[in-house]
């Protein structure tokens, strides 16, 4: 019987954290949902030889911007993911921009040069390009379609990235 009480107790709280999280992930689900169809809005990144660029509009169409930060485990997986679709041949790098935000310059450069990223990469250091985005967490992604309307936004690790991504260069 107490072994019963204390299985209860345990799935109770166990759903009312997952409800917390889902709670808590709500408002960028809605924020992300609302930007889907947008025209992108613009704003000016570094490149690391510190280039200023525009975005979109130095972004291929169709394209994706990943925002991401060196200290953040998620994003090293994803970013080594996409690395990995680069190297072999699943992607093309020039359709991708990852914009690391508020981050040393000197620190991201060493990060890119360590981890061999094979993709353009981006500093924002005065994160204009998050707030713009609404990104709250990193990594952020986010896919534009053929006309630079925001197609998908995905935050955290995603399942579907490869499969979205390998969609970018494909004409249907």
């Amino acid at each position: 019987m107490i072994h019963i009480i204390k299985r209860n107790w345990f799935n109770i709280i166990l759903s009312i954290i997952i409800l917390a999280m889902l709670v808590q992930r709500l408002p960028s689900w809605i924020e992300a949902w609302k930007l889907q169809g947008q025209k992108a809005p613009n704003f000016q990144a570094e490149t690391l030889d510190g280039t200023q660029v525009n975005i979109p509009e130095t972004l291929p169409k169709p394209g994706a911007l990943i925002f991401w930060a060196t200290w953040c485990g998620p994003c090293t997986l994803e970013l080594s993911r996409i690395k990995t679709m680069i190297e072999n041949k699943e992607l093309d790098p020039s359709l991708i921009r990852a914009i690391s935000i508020g981050e040393d310059p000197d620190l991201v450069k060493k990060t890119v040069t360590d981890r061999k990223y094979n993709f353009p990469v981006l500093i924002d250091t005065r994160e204009t390009s998050a707030k713009l985005y609404k990104v709250f967490a990193t990594p952020t992604i986010i896919i534009f379609n053929e006309k630079g309307e925001i197609d998908w936004v995905g935050t955290g690790i995603s399942p579907t990235l490869s499969i979205r991504l390998k969609k970018l260069g494909k004409k249907e």
